[in-house]
């Protein structure tokens, strides 16, 4: 099998998704687009291939308004650091903040602030957002949560068994709802396998490996393995190849192609479910801008973006 055969682009609301390492491209940019001196703030959750990825879909779809943006994400992911980064952003001359929040409740306190400032705040994958003007969801989390499963217990073959969910940050509202309805998905449909362990292992893909190999020592008989996250994916892996467990336990994820390569060539990650945040970074920047020029967006019930296809508006996530 070719490696690039086990990993699965889905199909989500808004567009069918551009290539891996393809920037998605804006349409060309004209004099009714164009808002010169505008700043857009992007912070993400810290600085692994997934949020590079999602900066660069900031920075091309800019373009087309002619703005600038300016992207930090923590060195070590943690609520406090993205905390302090979007306080700087606050205080700095920025029209709009486009967030990919670790804590929504730690951080609304914030982007009510920001929002008195008239500074427009944008949130991705963190649904029913307080004091974000809009948030964005790639996916329909219920759905993604149960293809999760589906796919765990396909790849292992297996009627019954335990398994383990490693998933980012404790408090990143989409990945709990992900795990969630993975869980449920379970309960439904595959009463033979039993969850042993729901486990946070930030952005960090150290932890995320050392977390694993303490679940292969407490549970010699793991079979299955959901890994969300950007960086889960690629730690369980490299700990399952490094513990040769890689043709026992079913490990399938969430991150970029590019990042799990030689985890999905050597069969240690068995399936990757992704999208692409170049693409969700773009949404975010048209929310934002649209916004600037026209105003609140009040009675938009769809979204519509040259090259996406148009999605509905539920409460203030598109």
């Amino acid at each position: 099998m070719r490696w690039w055969s086990s990993w699965l682009y889905l199909s989500t609301l808004l567009l069918p998704l551009a290539a891996a390492g393809a920037v998605p491209q804006s349409p060309e940019a004209s004099e009714e687009t164009q808002t010169p001196g505008c700043v857009l703030a992007g912070v993400g959750k810290g600085r692994t291939p997934w949020f590079l990825r999602l900066e660069q879909g900031m920075r091309q779809a800019a373009e087309k308004y002619g703005c600038e943006v300016i992207y930090r994400a923590p060195t070590v992911p943690t609520v406090e650091a993205q905390q302090d980064i979007i306080i700087d952003f606050i205080t700095a001359k920025v029209d709009a903040l486009l967030v990919v929040p670790s804590d929504p409740d730690a951080l609304s306190r914030l982007f009510k602030h920001a929002r008195m400032q008239n500074k427009v705040v944008v949130t991705l994958e963190s649904p029913e957002q307080t004091e974000a003007d809009y948030d964005v969801e790639m996916i329909v989390n219920r759905h993604f949560g149960e293809q999760l499963m589906d796919e765990m217990v396909r790849q292992s073959s297996a009627e019954s068994g335990r398994y383990a969910i490693l998933r980012g940050t404790r408090s990143a509202p989409s990945q709990l709802a992900w795990q969630q309805a993975a869980v449920k998905r379970q309960q439904e449909l595959y009463p033979g396998w039993t969850l042993v362990e729901t486990e946070p292992v930030g952005e960090d893909r150290s932890q995320a490996a050392q977390r694993t190999i303490e679940l292969l020592k407490s549970y010699p008989d793991l079979r299955g393995l959901i890994c969300i996250g950007s960086e889960s994916s690629v730690g369980a892996a490299r700990a399952l190849r490094e513990q040769r467990r890689q043709g026992v336990v079913a490990a399938i994820g969430t991150c970029t192609p590019q990042t799990c390569r030689s985890e999905l060539k050597s069969g240690a990650l068995r399936r990757l479910l992704t999208w692409d945040p170049a693409q969700a970074a773009r949404v975010q920047v048209e929310l934002a801008m649209r916004h600037i020029q026209q105003g609140p967006l009040l009675n938009e019930t769809m979204l519509e973006i040259s090259g996406m296809t148009p999605c509905k508006r539920e409460g203030h996530t598109f």
